[in-house]
């Protein structure tokens, strides 16, 4: 995620395609999930605090970065509505990316996941165990999406299923925190 001053850098808009912030995105294998930048050369005083209260709205409301910018919006019409350089802040800054991102304080971890090595067919309860509090735990199977759920305080879930034989099964625990961790159980 990027947040920049410079002038002109997310002119999405202009004859030439890409624009700076859109090169960064459309990088293959790498460079930014989202980019937080001006699409004019307006003025460049008061960006760097205004771009601080972007943080600030995405880290200390816990909201996404497109929510965290139109709050920062929202905060500036009555400067905007007094002053034509203030409106033209307000104007400027686009958010390139996926608007719902989250935006995190610290890097997500990688839990511990545990399930079965393989499952039986028929009627069961499938336990699946993480040291992944309130996580978001999915079960799909070869016909789609079986069930979603939360997993309890200790990381823990538990699924009653009926599995069909000769097919898989797959759990994925992710969550805002967490990087997602994905398991294949094989049904014999």
């Amino acid at each position: 995620m990027i947040t920049t001053t410079s002038p002109y850098t997310g002119q999405f808009d202009r004859g030439e395609d890409p624009s700076i912030a859109e090169s960064m995105i459309r990088m293959p294998e790498g460079g930014a999930i989202a980019v937080v930048a001006p699409s004019r050369g307006g003025p460049s005083s008061g960006q760097e605090e205004i771009l601080s209260q972007f943080w600030e709205n995405g880290l200390g409301k816990k909201v996404s970065g497109g929510a965290a910018l139109s709050l920062l919006k929202a905060s500036l019409i009555p400067q905007a509505t007094a002053s034509p350089s203030a409106h033209l802040l307000a104007c400027e800054l686009n958010f390139l990316g996926d608007p719902t991102l989250g935006l995190r304080e610290t890097a997500p971890r990688t839990p511990a996941v545990k399930g079965p090595r393989e499952l039986p067919p028929g009627n069961l309860s499938l336990i699946i165990e993480s040291d992944a509090p309130h996580s978001i735990v999915s079960l799909q199977d070869d016909f789609g999406l079986y069930a979603v759920t939360l997993s309890d305080e200790s990381g823990n879930v538990v699924f009653p299923l009926n599995v069909v034989e000769e097919s898989t099964i797959t759990i994925t625990v992710s969550g805002p925190q967490y990087n997602a961790v994905t398991l294949t159980i094989p049904v014999r």
